[in-house]
């Protein structure tokens, strides 16, 4: 028998499903880079990972980890029923680009919210709030044409 002498097993390592660039994780949780490294640095985020001399990239395995972490600490939407399992393909929505999809000024949005009658936010850092692409786009797709009380 071979003896590794204590070495890893290369197939006892987990292997992501893929990995994100920084744009690509910066565009899928609404964090700049140097926001990132920032957390990353804290221990609040996952580690990138270091593909060569300047190149870096995350685990979307871990991303989404991260993500999901931050929207069970939400809990349910009432409009789209328990806290969803998230993807790769999930993201999440500063407010400015909800009110470019909706079509509604920020205080109408945070109106609605209160309201109950749109997505809650979820919290992902100590004074950033955003909302979940699928939450939104659900939304969009089942709101009534014009809702009670909307003057926009």
């Amino acid at each position: 028998m071979l003896d590794t002498g204590g070495q890893n097993d290369c197939r006892a390592q987990t292997i992501p499903s893929g990995l994100l660039s920084g744009r690509a994780v910066s565009r899928r949780i609404v964090f700049s880079l140097p926001h990132i490294t920032r957390l990353e640095q804290a221990g609040a985020f996952p580690r990138r990972r270091i593909l060569g001399p300047a190149r870096i990239a995350w685990s979307a395995d871990e991303i989404t980890a991260w993500m999901q972490s931050k929207l069970n600490a939400r809990g349910a939407c009432p409009f789209y029923g328990p806290t969803p399992l998230l993807g790769t393909q999930d993201r999440f929505l500063s407010k400015r680009d909800v009110s470019r999809l909706v079509v509604y000024s920020g205080r109408h949005i945070d109106t609605l919210e209160r309201s109950g009658r749109f997505p809650r936010r979820i919290a992902i850092g100590a004074h950033r709030r955003v909302y979940l692409a699928r939450e939104i786009a659900h939304w969009i797709a089942t709101r009534p044409t014009a809702l009670p009380g909307d003057t926009a």
